[in-house]
């Protein structure tokens, strides 16, 4: 966290707390600091803010690329006014989850050791059956130590972990941080 001024004239506050809070997938680092309220500070989660953000973008190709290669049907992208595609091939969504998980915390500048917890958001089976993504995550990223969940919430999984994570560090005292992926 760095405090480069926070509030207005005289209600400049310095923080008596500051934690580092990683998310990643669309990847989110969120950061708890306590500072005095004022009238004009409001916010839904009170001292909870983003404090990196990560992100995994595979190889891109071109429009004609991808309908050629069977990768999307030609009138999808031309309803979309699409203008190229990016293609993971063999790399697994927990892979790139992973890979933008440790830019969020790298950005962030937080400890890996120093997270609690880490809400995996996913949409669809992530691996061989019975594989597990949030764990994957959890012993190459963080060394197996916090606490993961996967959140199957589709579209909106990230949405839901956000919740879920804002309301694990107003719960934890500022002592640990929350990873989303």
């Amino acid at each position: 966290c760095r405090s480069s001024g926070v509030g207005h004239g005289n209600s400049m506050t310095r923080p008596t707390v500051c934690r580092s809070r990683c998310a990643p997938g669309g990847l989110l680092c969120i950061s708890s600091i306590k500072l005095k309220p004022t009238k004009d500070r409001i916010m839904r989660t009170p001292h909870t803010f983003i404090g990196g953000i990560g992100s995994f973008i595979p190889e891109l190709v071109s429009v004609k690329s991808a309908v050629e290669q069977g990768l999307s049907p030609a009138e999808n992208m031309t309803e979309h006014e699409l203008e190229g595609a990016a293609v993971a091939g063999e790399i697994p969504a927990p892979e790139m989850g992973l890979r933008a998980a440790r830019k969020a915390i790298e950005r962030s500048g937080a400890n890996p050791e120093d997270m609690g917890l880490l809400l995996y958001a996913s949409s669809w089976h992530q691996g061989p059956l019975g594989w597990l993504p949030h764990t994957y995550l959890q012993h190459y990223l963080l060394g197996g130590e916090s606490l993961a969940v996967e959140v199957r919430q589709g579209c909106s999984g990230m949405f839901a972990a956000l919740e879920l994570g804002a309301g694990y560090l107003q719960s934890s005292s500022g002592t640990q941080d929350v990873l989303l992926v």
